[in-house]
């Protein structure tokens, strides 16, 4: 099996693993998007590891939640707007492999189950007029990232809406999306996933379906990596559209530090495995050049026997 890694630390003992580390805590004036890019040109063996991301069977997200959502829409892109199977790691026993979940069943099947379970669109409640939604998965949205959300934006405070998702932290290592059965102290969780947030939250009123299509859909990140790739892939699937995400610099200080069009980044990566493409492919040179040379080394050489004896 061949796991293209892009977690910092990923156990080699425990896959075939072929890859670079991306740092996990970025700083303000950092950006995830170039730093991504410089990663999927990174040569492996004399091929980048874009290309092998394409064509890998498991992909190793980056450790941090807004990091590892900008990944897998770059990636969807780079892959002919295909999802990756995503490794699912134990973030504190070394990054171990604990299995894999496809995040194309997540978004195409699971999600749109949930849609279809709403065929009527409704009302937009929390982007009515023009706001924006915020669907915190982190459950530490404070009044200051609120407020610096909503300068980032444009906007006034008063037009961003904040929606906590309602999944603790701790979830279950090899469904991410679902929630752990007890916390690292023993403590237990009622059991509880993104699935079953989200379809709730449509059954309160709290969201609709157009909320949930507008375009205007941010999502402030678990900081798990894997989960926060499994929340904003349910969100994609029940809204059409990948949300914008948020990514905080720390610590010790968790400033806004970008939202991140995830969205976008599909067609990004599209161009990007293009270009990487064009970049390895092998130079076509024409007989008819090589004739020439060959008429122009002198007779007798080395070079001229093995030009010759290679045309025929």
């Amino acid at each position: 099996m061949i796991l293209a890694n892009l977690l910092l630390g990923l156990a080699p003992t425990t896959t075939d693993a072929i890859g670079a580390g991306i740092r996990f805590n970025l700083g303000v004036d950092d950006q995830v998007v170039p730093q991504l890019k410089s990663a999927m040109a990174e040569e492996v063996d004399g091929t980048s590891l874009g290309l092998l991301v394409v064509e890998a069977q498991e992909v190793a997200l980056p450790g941090n939640g807004a990091t590892a959502v900008a990944a897998a829409a770059l990636i969807e892109g780079m892959r002919g707007m295909r999802l990756p199977t995503v490794t699912a790691v134990a973030p504190f026993q070394g990054n171990a492999r604990v299995g894999a979940f496809d995040l194309a069943q997540l978004r195409h099947d699971d999600a749109r189950r949930i849609r279809d379970e709403f065929p009527e669109r409704g009302v937009a409640t929390a982007t009515a007029n023009g706001g924006w939604l915020v669907i915190d998965g982190a459950g530490r949205f404070s009044p200051e990232l609120k407020a610096a959300v909503a300068n980032w934006l444009g906007v006034e405070d008063g037009e961003v809406r904040v929606v906590p998702l309602g999944m603790p932290a701790f979830r279950d290592l090899a469904k991410p999306w679902r929630s752990a059965a007890k916390t690292p102290h023993g403590v237990d969780l009622p059991p509880t996933s993104t699935l079953e947030r989200i379809r709730a939250l449509l059954q309160e009123g709290v969201l609709t379906r157009m909320d949930l299509e507008s375009g205007r859909v941010i999502y402030n990140p678990v900081g798990m990596g894997t989960a926060a790739v499994a929340d904003a892939a349910v969100i994609y699937g029940v809204g059409e559209s990948w949300p914008q995400v948020i990514r905080q610099a720390g610590p010790p200080a968790f400033a806004l530090a970008e939202i991140v069009p995830v969205h976008e980044l599909r067609q990004v990566g599209a161009q990007l495995a293009e270009s990487l493409r064009q970049a390895t492919a092998p130079v076509a040179i024409s007989r008819e050049l090589l004739s020439r040379v060959l008429d122009a080394l002198p007779e007798g050489s080395q070079e001229r026997d093995e030009l010759a004896a290679l045309l025929g």
